[in-house]
């Protein structure tokens, strides 16, 4: 009988974690939470799901991926910069404490 493993891997924070999965257990625990977001919100979430071609919950789980190794670079002290792909004008991405 096979032992099915369960790896975790941040590349952002540098951690892994490896355990063998029990019996009957799910591959991910999720959660479920409740999110209240502005007519405009929701529309910005909807239009790029679609673009995307990602579920509404795929496209948050992304979004909130970008965001925590944006805020771990900068708690790092480094900059974060986006580049014209033709002219090549950089500009500092910045975050809202």
């Amino acid at each position: 009988m096979a032992t099915t493993w369960l790896l975790f891997v941040d590349t952002d924070f540098g951690w892994r974690y490896k355990r063998p999965l029990k019996s009957g257990e799910p591959m991910f625990e999720k959660r479920t939470m409740t999110l209240n977001l502005s007519v405009q919100e929701m529309e910005v979430v909807e239009r790029l799901a679609e673009e995307k071609g990602l579920s509404k919950t795929a496209l948050l789980r992304q979004a909130l991926r970008l965001y925590q190794s944006i805020s771990k670079r900068l708690d790092d002290g480094e900059k974060v910069f986006v580049e014209h792909p033709t002219t090549k004008e950089k500009a500092e991405l910045m975050v809202l404490s």
